[in-house]
């Protein structure tokens, strides 16, 4: 369904065309009353290019263009009352239900209220629950909220972030202990709130007119590294409300709570109570799930999934996401697969945005092995697939819970993905194959074995709904503003 057709201007246009047609359709029939209908038509549907707008700017415009056909209706009905074809109780009835729709779409954009999302682009996870979330307040509110997801990071100092972007990336693919030490070492209240109070003084007077100008009713963190100076700098902005979003399960850094948000949502009732034990009042907890796409809800077609990529629908399928670094030996992985199971196993590898992956594969693709390069069908791919192996990422994870499909984890980044791991080995929900000492073939051999077990007890964490449930919360929160 298109965002704009849930937006509460577009439902009520639709409530006032119906009615002004009904009394229409009762009225003497003739070409001047058949063009005002047509007119009312090619309203909704310039309505809804409008409100098919993202752009802020673009949508005012486009909204205020629309007096147009307003004026046009409006000469045309005053035609249809000199001809004597409609009178004139009917002809105030509908005059006024016009009027009153044209002020409502005026003030629209001012009624509009701001949803400000903080997230980064270290890793993937982040930004895939900041854009469920927004996928999931535009398909139940429409265009009733302006949404921005933003880099938060970027907005620190764009030097930065591309340092501390290749900073992650290097120290969790080459040198996992050191990051290790480091997320250990700053998981106390000092070292984060430090760290923001030393950047604070260089980015306020940035960072304030940032949020004045985006005039925020919620803001909604997904990355809580600056949560300290975000508290900081919306202080004085009385309408504004800030929750936060926890991506990662179980082991909870304490800076996530270093902004100290009304309310904080996180994903299972174990990072709840953890989250208790760094301080957070359990009322201000919500567990909600952690959101995904909102296709994790619908059912594949198994059988189309299977023709478009030329593979055996009567084989299982394993889908691979190769872990990137030196910890996933993906060649002989794959190698041991390809010689126990040969031609009855579907195997599918999605190397992503590992362009230096791809070529290095290439020499193993087969009739029943598909090596993929970056696709925007993630939740297809899993969906269709009977066990996925890959790395402890957070989004991951959750998604495949979502999916209700079970894990094998090749690795796990020494800091906050070690709850995820946790997570699946405490429900049972897959192999962690370093904690399992049973080679990638074992591992599948032993899902198989036990599927049945593993995925009811998928089925009791899954939420693919989590994305509608945390839209209707904020929805909910921003409706007393």
């Amino acid at each position: 369904m298109n965002s704009y057709s849930n937006t509460s201007i577009y439902k009520e246009t639709i409530k006032v065309i119906e009615q002004i047609n009904n009394i229409l359709e009762h009225s003497q029939k003739n070409i001047i009353n058949k063009k005002i209908q047509k007119s009312l038509i090619n309203f909704t549907t310039q309505l809804a290019l409008a409100l098919s707008n993202d752009n802020y700017k673009d949508l005012n415009s486009a909204l205020d263009k629309l007096n147009r056909n307003f004026l046009k209706i409006n000469q045309l009905l005053n035609l249809s009352l000199q001809f004597q074809n409609i009178d004139s109780k009917n002809h105030l009835i509908i005059q006024e239900a016009l009027e009153d729709l044209q002020e409502k779409i005026h003030n629209f954009p001012v009624n509009r209220k701001n949803i400000l999302i903080l997230s980064a682009l270290l890793g993937q996870g982040h930004m895939s629950a900041s854009k469920a979330i927004k996928e999931g307040l535009e398909s139940l509110y429409g265009k009733d909220y302006n949404i921005e997801i933003v880099d938060f990071f970027d907005k620190i100092g764009k030097l930065l972030n591309k340092a501390t972007i290749k900073a992650y990336e290097g120290t969790t693919k080459n040198y996992p202990l050191i990051y290790k030490a480091f997320f250990e070492g700053t998981d106390a209240k000092w070292p984060v709130q430090l760290l923001n109070l030393v950047n604070y003084p260089l980015n306020a007077a940035k960072l304030e007119k940032f949020f004045t100008n985006k005039n925020p009713h919620l803001v909604l963190s997904v990355f809580p590294i600056w949560d300290y100076i975000t508290s900081l700098a919306i202080k004085d902005i009385s309408h504004v409300k800030f929750i936060s979003l926890i991506t990662d399960s179980i082991t909870i850094h304490n800076v996530w709570v270093s902004g100290k948000p009304s309310t904080h949502i996180v994903a299972n009732i174990e990072t709840a109570a953890n989250l208790q034990k760094l301080g957070a009042k359990p009322d201000n907890i919500k567990v909600f799930g952690f959101p995904v796409k909102l296709t994790f809800q619908n059912k594949s077609n198994k059988e189309k999934f299977f023709t478009k990529h030329q593979l055996k629908p009567q084989n299982k399928t394993i889908l691979y996401l190769p872990a990137n670094n030196i910890n996933d030996p993906i060649e002989e992985n794959v190698q041991e697969i390809k010689k126990k199971y040969k031609d009855n196993l579907n195997l599918i590898i999605i190397t992503g945005r590992n362009h230096e992956l791809f070529p290095k594969l290439q020499h193993l693709q087969s009739s029943n092995i598909k090596i993929i390069g970056w696709t925007d069908q993630m939740p297809e791919f899993i969906k269709n697939a009977d066990i996925i192996i890959t790395k402890a990422g957070g989004a991951t994870v959750m998604e495949c819970i979502a999916a209700i499909k079970p894990m094998i984890i090749t690795d796990v980044i020494l800091g906050q993905e070690i709850g995820n791991a946790e997570l699946i080995k405490l429900h049972d929900l897959g192999i962690v194959l370093k904690d399992a000492n049973m080679t990638i073939t074992e591992a599948i051999d032993y899902i198989f074995n036990n599927y049945q077990r593993i995925v009811k007890n998928l089925s009791k964490q899954s939420k693919p709904e989590a994305s509608i449930k945390i839209a209707e919360f904020i929805h909910q929160e921003l409706s007393g503003i």
